[in-house]
């Protein structure tokens, strides 16, 4: 029995038998397509994107999202509306299940009450540093890599949204 609370860390880890969750089985999972091939991207879970600076990460996830038009997308950016009216401009059209949210400079309190009020099916957060209280994701000075990030955005939503997370950065 999962007793884990969204939106809380628990008070001390949780241990099992393996031999619980393998007599269990598999649950049905529903999936997200990723490039248009199936089972990538599990709905419902935690996505992190990474790669190194302007490897493509943000582009990527963008293209999906406009894939994806059966979902009530919040995609939380740090970037300015002028880059976003410039690189939708350059797209196909039918955006209207995308809503963008400009969190740069916004308290990640305030933030993780705009994604709970958002009924999005799939929340993207691009990028993960501001989060994670970190100028990077690999910010050395903190040793902690983003090992806080998914607990912070565990948000209790009905239906449990699609966590994707662009833009974290590999340090060379």
């Amino acid at each position: 029995m999962d007793r884990s609370v969204p939106g809380q860390a628990p008070a001390c880890p949780r241990k099992v038998c393996a031999e619980d969750p393998r007599q269990r089985g598999a649950p049905d999972l529903d999936y997200l397509p990723l490039l248009e091939q199936p089972e990538f991207i599990v709905k419902g879970w935690c996505t992190l994107v990474a790669g190194y600076p302007k490897a493509g990460k943000t582009e990527l996830v963008v293209r999906l999202c406009h894939a994806w038009k059966e979902e009530r997308i919040l995609y939380v950016t740090e970037e300015p509306e002028s880059i976003w009216c410039a690189r939708l401009a350059g797209l196909p059209d039918g955006w209207g299940h995308v809503t963008l949210l400009f969190g740069l400079g916004v308290e990640p309190a305030v933030l993780r009450e705009e994604i709970r009020a958002s009924g999005a099916t799939v929340v993207v957060i691009d990028t993960v540093a501001g989060w994670v209280g970190q100028s990077s994701v690999t910010d050395p000075n903190s040793g902690t890599g983003c090992r806080p990030s998914s607990g912070r955005c565990r948000i209790p939503c009905t239906p449990s949204p699609s966590w994707t997370w662009s833009a974290a950065q590999w340090s060379g």
